[in-house]
């Protein structure tokens, strides 16, 4: 279940995208301010005819038309709204989400916060052709001793460290694919770890499955869900079932 903020990130982004619409040209028949999502939908299916734009059949120079029309514009809004408006269509009140975060406020008991006490445990030191940084996909901590902690990468692999983060080491060098987007561990055994193989946040690096290790993280096999990297599969997350730990679903980009 997503939280209120989360809502309210992910709102905003498709919110002012939806005002860049209005100069489109399949948008001329739209009056501005509608508030029927099938209303805006019809007007831009009856545009387009239901044809959908292809590279190979349109050409180059048309297809590139097509998208600058605002296509990809509109379909990620469709996407977006699509299951949040059904069956009206009524889209919401442009300040719905100040509305709705001064109703949280009112309910909320005040809370004080105290200063932030963050410090930066490394690496500090980074080659300047890396781009300044490298990019961690996943911290899960162990449930039962919480100096233990792991971190997945979007292609250095996975990373322990036994000592709150003072130092870390990697057993992953050698798979297949070193990029790590999700750490899920055995409810019942904790020495039982599963980790999604490749990056789905950006597809930097491609799965090679699901793998399992029994010793905390020393060592690594392919479980029953594997794959190759040319199929160019990701796996988005892993949860271990609460009370049967033989039961694991993993959300991939072909489905669960």
């Amino acid at each position: 279940m997503k939280s209120k903020y989360q809502f309210v990130s992910i709102a905003i982004l498709f919110f002012i995208p939806f005002s860049q619409m209005y100069s489109q040209e399949w948008m001329k028949n739209v009056k501005e301010g509608e508030k029927n999502f099938y209303t805006i939908q019809k007007e831009f299916q009856q545009y387009y005819d239901g044809r959908e734009p292809e590279r190979e059949e349109e050409g180059e120079e048309a297809y590139e038309e097509m998208m600058t029309e605002g296509w990809m514009l509109y379909k990620r809004w469709e996407w977006f709204w699509s299951p949040r408006v059904y069956p009206t269509g009524k889209l919401p009140r442009p300040d719905i989400l100040e509305m709705r975060m001064k109703e949280f406020a009112q309910i909320q008991s005040p809370q004080k916060s105290g200063a932030a006490n963050w410090t930066i445990i490394g690496p500090s030191v980074v080659p300047s052709n890396a781009g300044g940084a490298g990019r961690v996909n996943c911290v899960v901590v162990n449930p039962s001793n919480s100096s233990i902690i792991f971190i997945g990468s979007a292609g250095g692999g996975l990373w322990k460290s036994t000592n709150n983060g003072s130092s870390w080491t990697t057993t992953t060098d050698a798979l297949g694919s070193i990029g790590v987007t999700a750490i899920a561990f055995d409810p019942n055994n904790i020495n039982i770890m599963y980790l999604a193989t490749g990056d789905a946040d950006a597809g930097d690096t491609y799965s090679i499955g699901v793998l399992k290790s029994t010793d905390g993280g020393g060592s690594w096999n392919s479980t029953g869900l594997n794959y190759t990297v040319n199929q160019t599969t990701t796996v988005r997350a892993l949860v271990t079932h609460p009370t049967n730990s033989n039961i694991i679903f993993a959300t991939t980009n072909t489905g669960i």
